[in-house]
C-alpha cells in the first residue's frame, strides 16, 4: 500500500503481528515478531533498491507451524520478489 509517511530510509514503513490464537504465550509471539523484523531488516534492500515511492507493509504470522528462521527468511525473500513482480518493478524469472 503506498503511503505518505516512511521510515528513516524514506521508502518503507513496516509492522508485525503474531496471532494469539496459535501462540498463547507472549514469549512465543515475541520470538516470531523478532524473527520477522530481523528478516525484514536483512532483506529490505530487495525492495528499497527498486521502489520509487514510499510503501507500508504489515507482516502477519498466523500459521500454527513453528517455522525455522531459515524458512521465514526464504519466505520473506519470496514475498518481496512477488511484491516487486506485482508492482511491475521486476521481470519474471520464468
Amino acid at each position: 500500500m503506498p503511503t505518505e509517511e516512511a521510515d528513516a530510509d524514506g521508502l518503507m514503513k513496516m509492522g508485525v503481528s503474531v496471532s494469539k490464537k496459535y501462540f498463547k504465550r507472549a514469549h512465543d509471539r515475541n520470538y516470531f515478531k523478532r524473527v520477522l523484523r530481523e528478516t525484514y531488516r536483512l532483506n529490505k534492500h530487495i525492495l528499497t533498491d527498486k521502489l520509487d515511492k514510499p510503501y507500508s507493509l504489515m507482516f502477519f504470522y498466523q500459521a500454527k507451524d513453528r517455522l525455522s528462521y531459515e524458512e521465514i527468511n526464504t519466505k520473506t525473500i519470496q514475498l518481496f520478489e512477488k511484491f516487486l513482480l506485482q508492482e511491475g518493478l521486476q521481470e519474471s524469472n520464468l
